[in-house]
């Protein structure tokens, strides 16, 4: 005999908030593997920030047996089941609030690190492989900006391009800082043998640094924090169920005993 009055309300409650970490398990999987593969993001992701990513994709694949384990618990009235995810989501819990809490306690370090890298790449890296400066490429024009903080940054670049001029005072800015809309002679006017003392012309190139571009791209992305906050209260209505059904299910197998 199953469970009954308040409890099966509970049973059917723990079911639904199971399948919410279904959905929310599958859309961090695909969040996690996403900035992986994003060049967007991948350029600027140091070892760090590489191990956060996978963190999260880990987090949320157990999300997803977790709630397997939940919904199984819940419908068949299984005691194992039900510790199980408890244990389980518990120490999920866990884990988020220390993931966040140090996130916070190290955010101004983690902004220090988008910085670097991103100044590395203008400064050393951009010419090392043609994957590098394809996937850099492709940030620039995705973000609307062109170098680290401002496109003047190019001229600091270690392997200055000189295929238009031996001078090696002139530097040239990547043809990817163009604007939108730029024409092909416009660019390459704007962006080839430039020298250190003239100004650049940013009608045709992007003014903004593309750190600042990373920093307002992150801040777009605060409706992750309430995202996080209905999290955590629906993972503590969670493990309150399976707690109580937990206790409900061992009490009814021993009156059945």
């Amino acid at each position: 005999m199953g469970l009954g009055g308040c409890y099966a309300i509970l049973k059917y409650l723990l079911v639904l908030l199971n399948l919410i970490f279904a959905l929310l398990g599958i859309a961090g999987t695909v969040f996690a593997i996403w900035m992986l593969v994003d060049p967007s993001f991948s350029l600027s992701l140091t070892q760090d920030y590489i191990i956060s990513v996978v963190i999260i994709l880990i987090a949320s694949l157990l999300l997803l047996v977790v709630a397997i384990f939940g919904i199984v618990g819940a419908l068949k009235e299984s005691q194992c089941a039900l510790t199980t995810f408890f244990c389980l989501l518990l120490i999920i819990f866990v884990a988020e609030v220390s993931a966040g809490v140090w996130v916070h306690i190290n955010r101004d370090s983690l902004k220090l690190q988008i910085k670097n890298a991103v100044e590395l790449t203008v400064e050393q890296e951009y010419y090392t492989s043609d994957n590098r400066k394809a996937i850099f490429d492709t940030f620039q024009q995705k973000l609307q900006c062109c170098g680290a903080k401002a496109a003047s940054d190019w001229i600091g670049n270690k392997k200055v391009v000189l295929t238009v001029t031996s001078n090696q005072e002139n530097y040239s800015i990547p043809m990817s800082c163009c604007r939108e809309g730029t024409t092909m002679e416009d660019c390459k006017k704007a962006t080839l043998n430039i020298k250190p003392t003239s100004s650049i012309d940013y009608t045709a190139i992007y003014d903004k640094g593309c750190y600042y571009a990373i920093m307002t791209k992150l801040e777009e992305l605060s409706w992750v924090l309430i995202v996080g906050i209905v999290l955590a209260v629906i993972q503590i209505l969670g493990l309150i169920f399976a707690l109580i059904l937990a206790f409900a299910v061992n009490r009814s197998n021993r009156y059945k005993a």
